[in-house]
């Protein structure tokens, strides 16, 4: 089984859109905007699916999150500070960040600014989920696609 990872919007209307990530990494460097959501926050959300013969199976994990656009359509930048602040956060809260020095010894001690760092990051970008959410995502990724029939080329034999 193979793994794919998705991005889905949530409009403001509900309706539910795929976003290739190609496009996605672009809008994240800045060499995309999508206007329509200029001076707005969106829902997303970050599908990993197990794949077979590239048809989903499964899905392995959802994450929801907010995207906040700036008046031109970009992300702004908070969000791309976010992304950066998560990895610290997520090393810091493995070990990963301080040097053993650093790392407190007494087991009683509580690192009470990363939780407090997390929980304002949580709520600034974070989406909980419904279950309604997530049965209306199911439905949009095993609603089967209508191929358009593309109309045959070459030669076609004429009787006379």
């Amino acid at each position: 089984m193979n793994l794919s990872l998705r991005l889905y919007i949530f409009d403001n209307d509900d309706t539910i859109k795929r976003i290739p990530l190609t496009r996605f990494e672009k809008l994240e460097h800045g060499e995309l905007t999508f206007p329509q959501y200029a001076s707005s926050s969106v829902r997303m959300a970050e599908v990993v699916l197990g794949l077979v013969d590239r048809e989903p199976q499964q899905i392995i994990r959802v994450v929801g999150s907010m995207l906040h656009f700036d008046k031109t359509g970009s992300i702004q930048e908070s969000d791309k500070e976010n992304k950066r602040l998560t990895h610290i956060s997520m090393g810091y809260f493995l070990g990963d960040v301080l040097t053993s020095e650093e790392k407190p010894t007494d087991k009683k001690v509580i690192q009470a600014e990363r939780l407090f760092t997390e929980k304002a990051l949580n709520d600034k970008f974070n989406w909980d989920m419904k279950p309604s959410d997530i049965n209306r995502l199911v439905d949009t990724i095993w609603t089967p696609k209508i191929k358009k029939k593309q109309p045959r080329r070459g030669l076609r034999l004429v009787k006379s």
